[in-house]
């Protein structure tokens, strides 16, 4: 579960971009940046790097080390990503105990944001696994 988390991180951030500015000048790759200037880290490409992850345009669940960028780094790391990764593990247990089978019954409306990716409207279906209970609200339990 702790990898699969990570690889779902990794490979759907919940957030497009950081952007900050250059405290000093330096050169990195060839490319001069001065104080100042603003500086952004595209996370979709960051988490996709074929010099840090091996077959870095495959989903895999078993991806160790996993240093994927989905927090953030260093001193911006994100408070909250242990919060994260909980509730991740709680949702995917539970929708993987209940649920066999997803499919895919509509259009998928993402969010219009540079900032924060997401999904607006994925209409879906599942399919409830075998033994699982259905409570009297009809949600399964």
């Amino acid at each position: 579960m702790n990898t699969g988390v990570d690889e779902a991180l990794r490979w759907s951030s919940p957030t497009n971009h950081f952007m900050r500015y250059a405290l000093q000048d330096i050169e990195l790759r060839g490319k001069k940046i001065r104080a100042g200037d603003a500086v952004v880290v595209w996370l979709g490409s960051a988490n996709r790097d074929e010099e840090v992850f091996a077959n870095p345009f495959t989903f895999d669940i078993r991806r160790k080390p996993n240093r994927h960028m989905a927090f953030g780094s260093g001193p911006h790391y994100c408070v909250g990503h242990t919060v994260a990764r909980m509730s991740m593990k709680i949702l995917f247990t539970e929708l993987f105990e209940s649920f066999e089978d997803f499919e895919l019954v509509g259009e998928v409306e993402h969010l219009h944001s540079n900032f924060v990716a997401g999904i607006k409207h994925m209409p879906m279906v599942a399919k409830v696994r075998a033994g699982a209970v259905r409570s009297h609200t009809g949600l399964v339990k």
